[in-house]
């Protein structure tokens, strides 16, 4: 504090001021200090927990990841089971076209057979007449062969 009795401060007050100046740059300081601490201590936790959800993440992404795996595994297989089912029937297909053209041949036998035993009445009376001619014969001849 000044003198009354001068204007020019002492050496005293002027290092009684300085030693104020000094506390109260301490205390700033130490205020600052405990501040910045303390956010850097809520940064941490939230990096923590940051890194936690991170972590549960991952685990989340590789569990996904194995069930993706498993499902291409299926996805393949069931492919396989396709390809099996495809080749089975383009088998089934071809026995098919043989069966077809098997009934195909068989129906111009049937046909070729049809037109060869369809006889006309004309023909039926002959036929009838010979057989009756030989049902005769083997009458006149069988007691002969007892």
């Amino acid at each position: 504090m000044a003198d009354d009795h001068t204007t020019e401060p002492t050496m005293l007050t002027v290092l009684e001021r300085i030693n104020a100046l000094g506390k109260e740059l301490y205390e700033l300081i130490n205020a600052s200090n405990e501040k910045a601490s303390k956010q850097l201590d809520g940064f941490g936790k939230q990096l923590g927990e940051f890194n936690n959800r991170l972590d549960e993440s991952n685990k989340q992404l590789g569990e996904f990841n194995n069930r993706l795996d498993g499902f291409g595994k299926q996805l393949g297989e069931f492919k396989e089971r396709l390809d099996e089912s495809s080749n089975l029937l383009g088998e089934f297909g071809r026995r098919l076209d043989g069966i077809e053209t098997t009934l195909e041949s068989m129906k111009a036998n049937l046909s070729l057979i049809d037109s060869l035993t369809t006889i006309t009445r004309h023909e039926f009376v002959e036929m009838r007449r010979e057989f009756r001619q030989w049902q005769k014969q083997i009458k006149e001849h069988i007691p002969a062969i007892q």
